[in-house]
């Protein structure tokens, strides 16, 4: 475990590049700019209908899996809307995706990169929430999609999904914060494959860490 979360934390780094900040950054001075067009001491309201939130993933494979063998795993995307029935639970679906290229294809077979989507139906609890700060736990129940591309060919591979997160989120203003959130994805795929090598290929797990923006709805 010590060496999985310095290895974790060393590919996290190293995913920090041009693009996240391309990305992230400009939105983060946007939302800023929007707080301080706001009250000077904003009133927070807890009368919250729903969430938004959008945020880069920096994913990470992890375990005896042809996934975490063969793969270098890209920098993706992650969309999510819950809506809260009380002040600790909330249900709602989560969209997110990730690319990633062949480094060993003796661990893999003849596939250059690939395109690795989840879709969750998820169910989330308060741990800890103030007006500004909350901390949350969920569960996910989904399907996961691996799109395969070969030299002149594409291919595809999907199956059954589970996916736990952990979700730290700030409030900047009355109608949006950031957020951080770690999610443990277990896919469980359709392949035909020998039996010695069932789990190799049909299991796989993925730790997926963001940072977003999240807005607010009343």
């Amino acid at each position: 475990m010590k060496r999985f979360l310095k290895w974790s934390l060393t590919k996290s780094k190293m995913a920090m590049n041009s693009s996240f900040r391309n990305w992230f950054w400009p939105l983060l001075c946007f939302c800023s700019m929007l707080v301080r067009g706001q009250k000077e001491k904003p009133v927070f309201d807890d009368d919250i209908l729903g969430e938004i939130g959008v945020s880069y993933v920096l994913p990470q494979a992890w375990g005896d899996n042809f996934v975490s063998k063969g793969y270098d795993l890209k920098n993706g995307l992650n969309v999510e809307g819950l809506v809260l029935i009380t002040k600790k639970w909330q249900v709602g679906a989560q969209y997110g995706y990730f690319k990633g290229n062949v480094t060993n294809i003796d661990a893999v077979g003849a596939i250059l990169s690939s395109r690795i989507t989840h879709i969750h139906a998820v169910g989330g609890y308060s741990i800890l929430g103030t007006t500004k700060f909350g901390i949350r736990t969920g569960l996910g129940i989904g399907y996961a999609k691996y799109n395969h591309k070969q030299s002149t060919t594409k291919l595809m591979d999907d199956g059954f999904s589970i996916a736990t997160n952990v979700s730290f989120s700030y409030r900047l203003g009355n109608s949006m914060g950031i957020y951080a959130k770690l999610d443990h994805y277990w896919d469980f795929l359709s392949i035909d494959t020998a039996p010695e090598l069932t789990d190799y290929f049909r299991r796989t797990q993925i730790f997926a860490l963001s940072i977003g923006i999240k807005f607010y709805v009343f």
